[in-house]
């Protein structure tokens, strides 16, 4: 259901307005292949990756981070964060520093102050 709501919005989308799917970074890889069908099935490809970060207080899995990089690199596309928790100069810095190492430094970073708020 959630596949056929997301095809109807991405036929309908204008196709000057770059358009993604965006999803929790835990799940990505094993996402991004259905992101990729639901823009082929409205003709379309995503204009960019989009995933979201929060630092959980525990280290974060480089090899997850590396997945995605090699990801949206196979795709010759853009990386963007979007969603990351505020406040957390040291996890954005380790966020962005492992992404780059792995040859995908994300094009935009948008902070997200109300994460489990209303």
């Amino acid at each position: 259901m959630y596949a056929n709501f997301t095809a109807s919005l991405v036929k309908q989308a204008r196709p000057d307005i770059p358009s993604t799917v965006s999803c929790p970074v835990n799940r990505f890889t094993k996402s991004v292949k259905s992101i990729d069908s639901v823009f082929s099935a409205g003709g379309k490809k995503p204009a960019f990756y989009d995933v979201h970060i929060y630092d959980r207080g525990k280290p974060f899995d480089a090899a997850t981070l590396d997945s995605i990089a090699a990801e949206v690199k196979q795709r010759r596309a853009q990386l963007v964060v979007g969603e990351l928790s505020f406040g957390s100069r040291q996890f954005t810095d380790m966020m962005v520093g492992e992404f780059s190492k792995a040859g995908v430094a994300p094009s935009s970073l948008v902070f997200w102050p109300l994460r489990g708020g209303a």
